[in-house]
Formats: C-alpha cells, structure tokens, sequence
C-alpha cells in the first residue's frame, strides 16, 4: 500500500520531535529508517520534499552539515529554558510528585527522549516534597478564567478538622466567592477573594482546600479597591497573607561540636559566638518564621536551646 502523505508528513514531525534536538542530529538514514519503521517506505527525494513542507507548515527544521549531517526541529523551549523548568519543578514545595512526573512526560513529548533522558539520568531530586492532597488542576483552571471572565466561582471546600495528624476530615462546605488572584507566601498557593456577601472585606484560602469549582454566569460584585496583601484568613485561624514576610531574629545556643550539623540543617546565614559555656556558643540569623523553619528547628530539638524566641509555639 503506497504511503498516505498527510499521515506521513506527522510521522516525520514526530521522529524529529522525538528523536532530535541542537544537541542529537538525526541523519537522513536514521529519519528513513524511522519512518519505514512507522510504515512509509520512501527515498531521500521525497523525504526532502516532505521536510520542505512541513518548513511551509511553521515547523523549523534545521538542516546540520557539521560536524556530522542531518536535521532537527528547532523547539520551543532551548535547553537553558529547560534547565530553569527542571530546577523550578524540583526545587518546589508547590510541586507534587504527580505534577513533578506530569511535567517530566511533558518535557520528553516537547524537547525529545534524548535530552529528557540526559535531564532525568543527571538529575536526582533530593527535596522533600508536600504530602498533602493538591487541587484537581481543572479546579485551578476554572478559578483561573473566572478571574479573567470577572465571574463568580462556586467552591467546595475541606473544613479541617485536628485529628492525630490534623488531617482533612470528610466536612464540606460551599461557598460563592469573587475569585481576585492566586497568591504564592510562605511556600504554599493561595486563593484570594470575597465573598458575594461581603464584597468589600478580602479573603484567602489554601488552593489545597480546594476539593471542585464552578464558574457561575453572575457577573463578581467585589470591590476592586482593595489590597491583597491585607486579606485574612477565611477560617481565622491563620496570620494574615502577606506576599513580603519580614526577617525577624532568631537566636539559639549549641554545643560546637554540632555547629556544623546544625549549620547544613537549617542552610541559612548564621553568625556564631563563643558561649561563655566550655565547648557551646550562640548562633543568630534573621530569618522569615514559617513552617518550613520550625520543621527544622524540630529536627533540632536535641542539638540546640532556643533563646529567642523562646518557643517553637511562638514561631508557628
């Protein structure tokens, strides 16, 4: 059976997808054979007219003579960009690790198997990701054109209930709300708003209580004059969202023999003095009080004194 053209012409689109890149030149034996694997048996002309039309198409496919001969399709995304999206997902405790693996299959599909196999085989994640149930992304999806659509979103919510863990319980509740922006503060992504009821008074709730939403057709009746970084916390008992979080003081005391276990633990800025203690000194640094600290400063209960504050209570 002769070769069907169009679907020849995607084939071709996805062997260079896949298989090449600036990095990774794809011969014109590799890219026949490739296609004969796919079921289209052609020669050298007709590929060149083929790669000739999918160039017309928009598709920018580079041809290479040194220092070997071939092609590849110029992507998207150059391997710099790569780079900064691999370290962005890693390094993110915004990012589960089913959103990580969704991202990675999105790089293999976009950039080729051979750089994403280089990425993947090069990189070893070492951050500790959230347990936490994420938001369906259809729900942030949703949220996200009612913000540009100025319409009120219906949102189902988990109402957090403390348990051995202070796990979600199975309490719901709905509310209608003027969705404003999301919000990125103290690692976590945040939803701010107000209520239909109270236009006028902000709003914010963890995009991970966030079970469904709905966009409804009212038009928002919020006011429009009010600043984010104001909002409080819809339950209450929460600090208020700030979008910049001031350093404050943090001093301890430790035995020197654990200075550099202690100072690798928390990786911040530490100034240290001498203890008038045999064998202890002080460690200061200025630094944002958030949860991530004070998993830290847990960690560390055995190894250091906590001075100011005098409680990880007071940090939470």
């Amino acid at each position: 059976m002769p070769s069907n053209p169009r679907i020849r012409l995607i084939a071709l689109i996805d062997i260079l997808t896949i298989y090449s890149d600036e990095f990774n030149i794809i011969s014109t034996e590799k890219i026949l054979k490739r296609l004969a694997e796919y079921g289209h048996e052609i020669n050298k002309r007709v590929l060149m007219e083929d790669i000739k039309s999918i160039r017309e198409a928009g598709f920018n496919v580079v041809a290479v003579s040194s220092p070997e001969k071939g092609f590849y399709l110029a992507k998207a995304f150059d391997p710099k960009t790569m780079h900064i999206i691999q370290k962005a997902v890693y390094s993110s405790p915004l990012v589960s690790n089913e959103e990580e693996n969704h991202v990675r299959n999105s790089i293999e599909k976009t950039f080729g198997s051979q750089t994403f196999e280089m990425m993947v085989n090069t990189t070893i994640n070492l951050s500790q990701k959230s347990d936490f149930e994420t938001t369906s992304p259809d729900a942030v999806h949703i949220i996200r054109k009612a913000i540009i659509d100025n319409k009120q979103v219906m949102l189902t919510v988990l109402v957090i209930e403390p348990g051995d863990t202070f796990s979600p319980s199975k309490t719901e509740k709905t509310l209608v709300v003027n969705p404003y922006i999301l919000g990125v503060a103290n690692n976590n992504l945040s939803l701010i708003f107000t209520c239909s009821a109270t236009p006028s008074k902000p709003e914010y709730i963890g995009i991970r209580r966030i079970i469904s939403a709905k966009e409804l057709d009212c038009p928002q009746n919020r006011n429009i004059d009010f600043k984010p970084h104001e909002c409080t916390g819809h339950f209450g008992k929460v600090p208020p969202f700030a979008m910049n979080l001031k350093s404050r003081c943090l001093l301890f005391k430790l035995r020197t023999d654990d200075l550099e276990y202690v100072d690798h633990t928390l990786e911040l800025p530490i100034e240290y003095r001498k203890a008038e203690q045999k064998g202890y000194c002080f460690g200061r640094v200025n630094t944002v009080f958030n949860g991530k600290l004070a998993g830290c400063l847990y960690h560390l209960r055995d190894k250091i004194e906590l001075i100011e504050p005098k409680s990880l209570e007071e940090i939470i």
